[in-house]
């Protein structure tokens, strides 16, 4: 990664006649979203996977910053850095277009996540065709994503070694990132997971595989941009309405644990929290809800809306 920054760094210096205080700004921002970029990527992976990011990738780093508590100001000045990065590109003739020209960071500190419903999750948990290899191998990782609450990237960094499963027997994943944790996962996850590492991983190896647990259909560690266009696609198989992405399904099993009953606290362990001010959103979510609730059968007028 050190040579995609001192390229950039030299563009920054010779074309753009940047400050000092600048060039490291640039060079610290570009430096966090590359290392997400490539986070799990071999190196010889690492031009192709700059090149041929996308809009969805930059929004993702962008969701990512937010679950990492930073504030709209640092996240605009973040997004400007890597318009700049994409720009050095196109100025290097390594790309045609800018993918962060057209991404806007929300005027908000809190912007309330997508919920799924019950039969939205459902819907897109059926929707993979589990009779082939790619639609097994993606109703695995959908199910096991909402039975724990995972992040995308704790979850293609997963290996075979950090999860137990057994037909007909809850499970367990064990994400050694950030905030490491064991998190339970039920029977019909576990299922899934099972009869994906049992059928079909073994059809999907290659030298490149290794350890990994989510294997593209070339063999390689599946990518994080890989599963964000899994997602997509069978969210509109699905029929779901609304912006989709993987940590929909982080926050629809956050809501729907509370919900049904869990603790902030359980639910600050099992996502993997540091602080709980971030498990908090899911209680004011609930309330708000709530009051809606209330609001609706009690309001003499309400009900001619």
């Amino acid at each position: 990664m050190s040579a995609y920054i001192k390229e950039f760094s030299s563009y920054l210096v010779e074309t753009k006649a940047v400050a000092p205080n600048t060039l490291e700004s640039y060079r610290r921002d570009v430096g966090q979203f590359l290392a997400f970029l490539l986070e799990g990527s071999d190196e010889s992976e690492g031009f192709a996977k700059v090149t041929e990011s996308d809009s969805d990738d930059v929004r993702e780093f962008i969701d990512h910053l937010r679950e990492m508590g930073k504030s709209t100001a640092t996240i605009t000045r973040m997004l400007a850095s890597v318009r700049s990065y994409y720009q050095f590109l196109m100025f290097s003739k390594l790309i045609d277009n800018n993918p962060a020209k057209q991404v806007k960071v929300e005027r908000v500190e809190k912007k309330i996540p997508h919920i799924l419903s019950d039969s939205e999750v459902l819907r897109l948990l059926n929707a993979p065709n589990a009779n082939d290899l790619k639609g097994a191998r993606d109703k695995s990782m959908l199910e096991l994503l909402y039975a724990t609450g995972i992040r995308v990237s704790e979850l293609i960094n997963l290996d075979v070694s950090d999860v137990k499963c057994e037909k007909g027997c809850r499970g367990e994943v064990y994400c050694s990132g950030k905030n490491p944790r064991t998190i339970p996962m039920h029977v019909e996850a576990a299922n899934a997971l099972h009869y994906y590492i049992n059928n079909v991983r073994p059809l999907l190896l290659s030298p490149e595989s290794g350890n990994a647990l989510f294997i593209n259909l070339n063999g390689s560690r599946l990518s994080r941009q890989g599963f964000w266009k899994i997602v997509k696609t069978y969210a509109e198989i699905a029929n779901i309405s609304g912006e989709i992405t993987p940590h929909t399904l982080r926050h629809s099993f956050a809501m729907h644990l509370y919900q049904n009953g869990a603790s902030l606290h359980d639910l600050q362990v099992m996502l993997g929290h540091s602080d709980i001010s971030s498990t908090q959103l899911y209680a004011n979510m609930s309330q708000m809800n709530r009051c809606k609730d209330v609001y609706d059968r009690c309001h003499p007028l309400s009900a001619q809306n």
